[in-house]
């Protein structure tokens, strides 16, 4: 059987620290950050608009909708998952404070569903409690 990694995990009223935490949020190709938690990492996090995908300032952005704020299918978020997860292997001295990418208005996403996406990322990072039962 093969081994486990050990992940942090992080309750809701858990805050990231710009200090220490790149702060990882769900984002939509626009690069349009009016999402709760695209608003923090704009505005604490150093996320830029226009920039839908990756690293800018202490926050890494991974788009879950489109150009036209619908939500993407989960082999499009997969393949933006695992460019996160090459780079959380990549840079072990960093630490990844990951917000829950399918908490929106509208609730499209599941837990169910994007949870399992990151299993495999780094030891450096640090989920939502809620996505435990769903990363091996």
């Amino acid at each position: 059987m093969g081994k486990r990694l050990k992940y942090h995990y992080h309750t809701e009223l858990e805050v990231p620290v710009p200090e220490r935490d790149i702060f990882v949020f769900g984002s939509n190709l626009a690069g349009l950050h009016r999402e709760l938690h695209s608003q923090i990492a704009s505005r604490d996090f150093g996320a830029e608009t226009g920039i839908a995908l990756g690293l800018t300032g202490r926050s890494y952005a991974i788009p879950v909708k489109d150009r036209i704020i619908r939500v993407l299918s989960i082999p499009e978020i997969r393949r933006s998952v695992a460019m996160f997860k090459e780079l959380t292997l990549d840079t072990p001295d960093q630490h990844y404070f990951v917000a829950r990418l399918e908490l929106d208005l509208n609730r499209v996403l599941k837990t169910y569903q994007i949870a399992p996406l990151f299993s495999g990322c780094g030891r450096n990072c640090c989920f939502p409690v809620q996505w435990k039962p769903f990363l091996k």
